[in-house]
């Protein structure tokens, strides 16, 4: 049978219709359609005659059927779709984009050289080097770098020996103001002989060298910071396996910080206890307990993170000094702080075109892990990093020893945890959002953008966060094979335009200070809740408390953005709301659509389930040009003024007619909230 009687629950409503299983996509047929891309799930757990999907936007859902059987089946069936072993199988590669997106080309918004000349950076202390043409250098770096014009190719190349991946120290950001720097890289490899490296102490000496008599510019010098954002205890734990922290004795004139911010593994345990904390969202809608979202420490996470950014900005803007920042690789906690504190101190990254190229330079072409953060391969299947496997140069056989106790010692640590996904990019999408709330006039973009932005991290629709690296995106092709997430916000700019922004006239003063006395807010939207849901410490005492059945709690992975769904379904004692797609759409019509195949080959004691295996569908559905303004009972997101409802096609749920209304209860908790978004002291 092609469709399966089901009836949908969430937040406590009941919600008729059919299930049908699509190559990327879940849709639950009813007046309007549900859509759910299989990256988008966490786990679909079977218990008697219900299925719970628990997905990475923090939709939890209850589908129930006729029987237990029909239900196994099912849950057998996404399970083995959700299982995806290679790039080239996710959506990204076969998606056929919206007229809209085809006039646009997100790959390009984003050039190196350009950005370092906007900066200012390309002058007579810094230049751009080749020692990285082919990743030669770091495979896990851009091609493109700049370093201090005193500083050869030669250093180079022996400098990044010294750190973990060879990830040596190399220009973030430059201040045209005062010529001060912000430059990344990951840990020095000092282990337990205390290992030390000429070529490295020269590299980093040479960017503070660059640095000339400040007393012509505002502020007054002092010393240099070299900022390691891991606790004290896991910097020198990180000795014994063969890592480290600087010996400052070495580095002069020039001091060390911890910022004491913990891994992703405590990151992602951290957000899991807030799904736990709303993993009865399909059979009931009271409001999580304070108590337990406090329990998570994510709000606290968040808050270190901010400080640790306007810590770097007065490094930087007031002390007029340089900064090295560095976690252990260099690719989770250092982007998130540099990303920050240069949306802080230019104004350029707080506009729409500014924030994207933000988000290219720092987080994609630096190589931050989005692949393997997000878990969109089934694991033992990712790409390898490990320096040297090339084979191309003698100097790598000189580094084999290395690599193999390095890798090892990396492989061991990784099999301990268990895991090497996490949030990384959630939270800092969450601080953007907290500084959205601080800063209303200074941001170009709305709150609507940066949770779309989110949601296709993980809907593996376009092909800016499929890979882990540069060097992964350039050997797949993906920018002559794949379209560039921007092309989705290019093409719908104006819903994304933050009506309170006020430009900058004066760069140099529009330098972003946080307050001391504040104190960080739940981002409603990202968990598909309401802002008094997760921001009125009484909302939980105003609500009834439903009986919750006992059913199996999924193990969950980690939670993800979410733009909310909406459909309108009408019933005799209540309006509810979800997501749809566009009119007259269906992902199994039209040539693209194959036969469908069947459950299981045990045709007697499973149930068939059609599948359709079309490899695309409809660019009306899956570009997704409407999108929904208000909310509903059904999926609630934050209902501020700033907070816009919204899910596209690509996501969780095919977006709904423009002709669709809100409902009565979604416009007056609005109106209710609208005043309630946080201002500057």
């Amino acid at each position: 049978m092609d469709d399966t009687p089901a009836t949908l629950k969430r937040l406590g409503h009941a919600l008729p219709g059919r299930l049908r299983l699509f190559k990327h996509h879940i849709v639950f047929k009813s007046e309007r359609d549900v859509w759910i891309c299989y990256p988008m799930v966490i786990s679909a757990d079977p218990c008697g005659s219900t299925l719970r999907l628990a997905c990475k936007d923090f939709m939890i859902i209850a589908l129930e059927f006729d029987n237990e059987k029909t239900c196994s089946a099912i849950a057998a069936e996404i399970k083995r779709l959700r299982s995806v072993y290679s790039t080239e199988e996710l959506y990204a590669f076969v998606y056929t984009p919206a007229t809209s997106e085809k006039l646009a080309n997100g790959w390009n918004i984003y050039n190196a050289t350009k950005e370092y000349e906007r900066m200012g950076a390309l002058t007579s202390e810094w230049r751009l080097t080749e020692a990285n043409q082919e990743f030669r250098l770091c495979q896990t770096y851009p091609q493109t770098l700049a370093v201090p014009k005193t500083i050869s190719d030669n250093v180079l190349l022996y400098a990044a020996k010294f750190r973990s991946k060879h990830r040596l120290p190399v220009l973030s950001y430059y201040l045209k103001l005062n010529k001060c720097t912000i430059t990344r890289c990951s840990q020095p490899l000092v282990g337990i002989k205390q290992t030390r490296s000429m070529q490295d102490e020269a590299l980093v000496c040479a960017i503070f060298a660059t640095t000339e008599d400040p007393s012509d510019v505002r502020g007054k010098q002092t010393d240099h910071l070299i900022m390691d954002l891991r606790p004290a205890t896991n910097a020198i734990a990180q000795v014994a396996l063969g890592g480290g922290t600087e010996s400052m004795d070495k580095y002069k004139p020039a001091r060390k910080v911890y910022m004491g911010i913990d891994n992703l593994h405590v990151v992602r345990d951290s957000l899991n206890k807030v799904m736990d904390t709303l993993r009865h969202s399909d059979v009931g809608d009271e409001a999580p307990s304070p108590a337990s979202l406090d329990k998570s420490q994510w709000l606290k996470m968040v808050s270190l993170l901010l400080q640790s950014s306007a810590r770097v900005v007065e490094q930087v803007y007031f002390k007029c000094s340089h900064v090295v920042v560095h976690c252990s690789d260099g690719w989770d906690r250092t982007p998130q702080v540099t990303s920050l504190a240069m949306l802080c101190l230019d104004p350029y990254y707080r506009t729409l075109e500014g924030f994207m190229v933000l988000v290219e330079k720092e987080w994609v072409s630096f190589g931050h892990q989005f692949q393997t953060r997000s878990q969109l391969l089934k694991r033992g299947n990712t790409n390898s990093h490990n320096q040297g496997d090339s084979g191309n140069s003698k100097e790598q056989d000189s580094e084999v020893e290395h690599d193999l106790i390095s890798n090892f010692t990396n492989f061991f640590v990784e099999t301990a945890r268990g895991r090497s996904d996490g949030p990384i990019f959630q939270q800092f999408l969450d601080c953007c959002y907290q500084l959205l709330l601080l800063f209303p006039t200074a941001f170009e973009f709305n709150e609507r953008f940066l949770r779309r932005l989110l949601y296709h991290v993980y809907a593996c629709q376009y092909g800016t966060f499929l890979f882990d690296c540069e060097r992964e995106l350039v050997q797949q092709e993906a920018r002559q094979r794949t379209r560039s997430v921007w092309d989705y916000f290019i093409a719908r700019k104006q819903q994304f335009i933050n009506d309170k922004y006020i430009q900058v006239q004066q760069p140099a003063d529009a330098v972003l200070v946080l307050p001391k006395q504040w104190q960080p807010r739940w981002w409603a939207g990202a968990f598909g809740r309401s802002d008094e849901d997760m921001n009125d410490r009484d909302a939980w005492r105003k609500r009834p408390v439903k009986n919750i059945p006992t059913t199996h709690t999924p193990s969950h992975i980690h939670s993800e953005p979410s733009d909310s769904v909406q459909v309108k379904i009408k019933s005799k004692s209540k309006s509810i709301s979800e997501t749809t797609p566009s009119s007259n759409s269906s992902p199994g019509s039209g040539p693209g659509s194959s036969s469908s195949s069947s459950l299981s080959s045990n045709s007697k004691s499973q149930p068939q389930v059609h599948i359709d295996q079309s490899h695309s569908v409809d660019s009306t559905n899956a570009g997704g040009t409407n999108e929904p303004s208000q909310t509903s009972k059904l999926s609630q997101p934050c209902q501020t003024e700033e907070v816009y409802n919204s899910q596209s096609p690509d996501s969780s749920c095919i977006e709904p007619p423009n002709n669709m209304q809100p409902s009565e209860k979604a416009a007056a908790s609005r109106e209710k909230t609208k005043h309630q978004t946080l201002t500057v002291p």
